[in-house]
């Protein structure tokens, strides 16, 4: 099975202060096998943690 990454889950998976935060870890902790990350999710979990480094 191939998961495709998007970035709301990567994002509050990084963001402790997120409301689903818990959650997402838990998902991506539990996750198994490949994983696809689009260049474009990429690109925007990049420079939105560019923008807000306290996540």
């Amino acid at each position: 099975m191939i998961t495709v990454l998007d970035t709301g889950p990567l994002l509050a998976a990084f963001n402790a202060n997120d409301k689903h935060h818990d959650r997402r870890v838990d998902f991506f902790t539990r996750l198994r096998g490949r994983k696809l990350l689009p260049s474009t999710v990429l690109a925007e979990v990049s420079w939105s943690l560019e923008r807000w480094p306290r996540i």
